[in-house]
């Protein structure tokens, strides 16, 4: 535990100790600042959370993967050492292991028996062309259901892409913007590599954290937010610090909720981004297995579905790489909704699913240890990622957008295509860093026509 900081005037107040705020706390520390990281949870990394096995293998709650090979997460695996499996095509939608029945699809169970998995000609030909629709220029302002209609996709293709879609996307179609679906499918891109720790994603946040740990204090949710340009001042349950800035790193849901208040209130951009903004909801189950008996029935698959079920996709974690027999299941917008909060329901729900699908096995009498991230009702996260609904692309840059001497970062307002992932969040959380540089040390234009808008940077000498 470090030591009281309250009389201190420190350079920075880091609120949340995920992503993105241990990474602006990384570039604080690097540069030899003051700083403290406040974060409510009893641990660290926020919504990219390990939980270890029986055996040790870590299974990832929220965040699993690194996508791309050139994303700013790659600065701190290799500058902490971190081993990872890959690279690797995504998997969890189109790909599989080939069958002995010859096919290339995962298998999925629907009308109460197994199916080949084989997608029509008619689904398949939507499922590729989707990403290139979705991301054409000026579709921030149009639904993914209006695109899809306006490019002719028939009933049964929109029917296929809006079920896709619920996995990383859980708002309904008619509510979400095409192009923030589009930045959706281009991180998951089947030609983007795909790589995870092999020590999960808790060890990298533990391993970035090390050099300035004795400035993180865990348990310390923030309630008040004090502001003006002579700087902050934060109260928390771990106490009261002032500082010249702060980086706010808090998640978009626990924005909406306003269990944290700043005084004075955020100008009004701020808050209609914030208010505008969605977050989507969508819980995660992991559990361990004695045996992994679905194999016998579906082959060695990375996921099968089931098309009638609350919890549609079932992903094998370690089909590809050493781990215990082990499964994960979703749950979209619609089902989250109705079962967040519900722990024992969301158990029912899974064992019973997982009965209904493999009626030969005793699919408790399997089961080890089973794992909810319930993230619709995590009092700090408040739902699993940050969703562009219609009309609200570019409120991430009013979200983004420095109040000084408040800095913002997190996934949510990540404004270059890469919202609703880890690296988003890392890169917006060097920016807010940097930001912080600018108002400690204010630079000043060189060039008069400079784009720079230097009054966010003026007031604190």
């Amino acid at each position: 535990m470090m030591e009281d900081t309250n009389s201190e005037i420190l350079d920075c107040i880091v609120v949340g100790a995920g992503a993105a705020g241990l990474t602006a706390a990384s570039v604080l520390h690097d540069a030899g600042k003051t700083f403290v990281v406040l974060e409510a949870r009893d641990r660290l990394g926020g919504r990219a959370h390990s939980l270890p096995l029986s055996d040790g293998t870590p299974i990832e709650q929220g965040a699993s993967r690194v996508h791309g090979a050139r994303t700013p997460t790659w600065d701190y695996v290799i500058r902490t050492g971190m081993a990872t499996h890959g690279p690797k095509p995504h998997e969890l939608v189109k790909l599989s292991t080939a069958r002995e029945d010859g096919t290339t699809h995962p298998p999925y169970f629907g009308g109460g028996e197994w199916r080949s998995g084989e997608q029509s000609a008619e689904v398949s030909e939507a499922l590729e062309r989707v990403p290139t629709v979705l991301g054409q220029p000026g579709q921030e302002d149009v639904s993914v259901l209006d695109a899809l209609h306006q490019n002719g996709f028939t009933q049964a293709q929109i029917d296929a892409i809006a079920w896709e879609l619920d996995a990383f996307a859980p708002i309904p179609i008619d509510e979400l913007s095409a192009r923030s679906a589009g930045d959706g499918y281009a991180l998951g891109a089947e030609n983007v590599a795909s790589f995870e720790f092999v020590d999960g994603y808790s060890e990298l946040w533990r391993r970035i954290a090390e050099p300035f740990a004795d400035r993180i204090r865990l348990e310390s949710p923030v309630t008040r937010v004090e502001w003006s340009p002579n700087g902050v001042q934060v109260h928390s349950a771990g106490g009261q610090f002032a500082a010249r800035t702060a980086v706010v790193t808090l998640p978009l849901g626990v924005l909406q909720e306003g269990s944290v208040t700043f005084e004075p209130s955020l100008p009004q951009a701020k808050q209609e981004a914030i208010d505008d903004l969605r977050m989507g909801l969508e819980i995660k189950l992991g559990a361990e297995f004695r045996h992994a008996f679905w194999e016998p029935r579906v082959g060695l698959v990375n996921s099968f579905f089931n098309a009638d079920s609350a919890m549609n996709r079932w992903w094998v974690p370690f089909a590809r790489r050493p781990g215990p027999p082990a499964l994960i299941a979703w749950t979209g917008a619609i089902h989250s909704a109705a079962l967040t909060g519900k722990h024992e329901e969301l158990e029912e729900v899974f064992i019973s699913t997982l009965q209904t699908m493999f009626p030969e096995v005793d699919v408790r009498a399997e089961l080890v240890a089973l794992h909810i991230a319930d993230w619709p009702s995590d009092p700090w996260a408040r739902g699993a990622v940050s969703i562009a609904p219609v009309g609200a692309y570019f409120k991430r840059a009013d979200l983004a957008a420095p109040t000084a001497p408040l800095l913002w970062a997190g996934e949510a307002s990540s404004i270059d295509g890469n919202a609703e992932s880890v690296h988003g969040a890392i890169a917006t959380g060097r920016r807010a860093a940097l930001d912080a540089f600018h108002l400690l040390r204010p630079l000043q234009p060189s060039n008069p026509d400079s784009r720079i808008d230097w009054s966010y940077f003026t007031g604190l000498v």
